[in-house]
């Protein structure tokens, strides 16, 4: 699953979002733009959707995207929901708004744009890829205990293997059949994974 990177425009920029897609894809991310918006489709839930699922959103700052309600909204909700916001600009940088002049933005006439943008993008990814148990659980049907801390014992750099073991998550009563349930995070993503007793669990996938 590649990092998500969330593009927010005026429709007067759609000439540079094109390259800026092929970029960002040849640079190794995924991309989103409200053209993948389907028909029927809550339009706001879609977006807030897509925004919480990327690592970043790069606004492409006009005067006319300034003067967007719908620009504005993106990066707005895009900064409330922790999602790193880099300012692509091709306005003076006194003329963005108070919240966009604290954040590092780059400029659309730098010669090192590319360069500089990707750099950003790669910084923003390091968390994004960073496999995260949040629970777990181990034993039979209503007999379970909470063993998050020995799941999270097993990882090594970045990556967990380990096998659903009495030996490795203590011991339950006999003759029943046990099961570990993990609850994790990996690449923007919640997941779930259930083993059976002896059965082998490797993250990420």
């Amino acid at each position: 699953m590649l990092p998500q990177i969330f593009i927010s425009y005026q429709r007067d920029q759609i000439d540079f979002v094109q390259p800026l897609e092929i970029k960002l894809k040849e640079a190794g991310f995924d991309v989103w733009i409200d053209r993948n918006i389907h028909v029927g489709i809550d339009w706001r839930k879609k977006i807030d959707e897509e925004i919480r699922k990327s690592i970043a959103l790069i606004v492409i700052m006009t005067p006319e995207a300034k003067a967007s309600e719908y620009v504005t909204y993106e990066w707005a909700f895009a900064y409330g929901a922790g999602v790193r916001v880099i300012p692509l600009i091709d306005i003076k940088p006194d003329e963005l708004h108070p919240r966009l002049k604290t954040l590092q933005y780059v400029d659309y006439k730098d010669p090192q744009l590319w360069d500089k943008l990707i750099t950003g993008l790669q910084d923003a990814q390091s968390p994004f890829l960073t496999l995260t148990i949040h629970h777990a659980v181990w034993g039979a049907k209503d007999k379970m205990n909470n063993v998050t801390h020995k799941v999270r014992a097993n990882i090594s750099a970045g990556r967990l293997e380990m096998q659903a073991h009495k030996r490795v998550l203590g011991d339950t009563p006999p003759g029943e059949r046990k099961k570990l349930v993990v609850i994790y995070s990996y690449g923007g993503k919640v997941d779930t994974e259930e083993l059976e007793e002896n059965e082998t669990l490797i993250l990420p996938k």
